[in-house]
């Protein structure tokens, strides 16, 4: 958990570790650096989304502590969408797995993510659909079914995909209906076919 030597005590993930400095401090400096100094900032974010390989090698403490900070930057949007979505991707992985530690990693991590998950509906949404999350944790599956019932559709609305359409038919998009003269002359036609059982 070291970053560069040059960097100060206060400034390493060891320090928040050891608690030495609370999951605030630690996001605080983390988020100075994004505006100070990127390359930086970046290399903290690398170690830690990193360590999410090696969760196993560490204890429930050391992982716990990984939780909040991930959640921390999380919810203060300090990490872009790119990011979150990788740690959301792992989270989605640990939960799917048979390995303890990381099942339990995860579970941390839901529990801890219960009150913004309504500014990240796509995640909720795939928590549902773990049937082992289900199984395993059926408490917790219902804790996030009931959050998720209270998302308006407002909260879904960021996830609606844009489709781009053809040349070829994008043309037929905006038909105008055709004038009253032609909608007249039909008009027997269409009143014929009605009668037709």
């Amino acid at each position: 958990f070291f970053f560069l030597a040059d960097v100060s005590k206060e400034q390493r993930f060891e320090s928040f570790m050891n608690s030495e400095i609370n999951v605030g401090s630690l996001s605080d400096i983390i988020n100075k650096q994004k505006k100070t100094n990127h390359n930086l900032f970046e290399y903290m974010i690398a170690i830690l989304l990193n360590e999410l390989q090696y969760i196993e090698s560490h204890t429930k403490e050391e992982n716990h502590k990984i939780t909040q900070i991930l959640i921390e930057l999380i919810k203060r949007e300090i990490i872009d969408e790119k990011q979150t979505n990788n740690v959301f991707s792992a989270i989605i992985s640990f939960l799917s797995t048979e390995n303890l530690i990381k099942y339990n990693f995860a579970i941390d991590f839901v529990e801890m993510s219960i009150k913004f998950l309504g500014d990240h509906t796509l995640f909720a949404s795939k928590l549902l659909l773990n049937d082992n999350f289900l199984q395993r944790s059926p408490q917790l599956y219902s804790k996030i079914e009931e959050t998720v019932k209270t998302f308006t559709f407002q909260n879904f609305t960021d996830f609606v995909p844009c489709i781009e359409l053809p040349l070829t038919i994008r043309r037929f998009s905006n038909i105008s209906p055709p004038p009253q003269k032609k909608i007249k002359s039909i008009q027997p036609f269409l009143s014929e076919l009605s009668l037709i059982p």
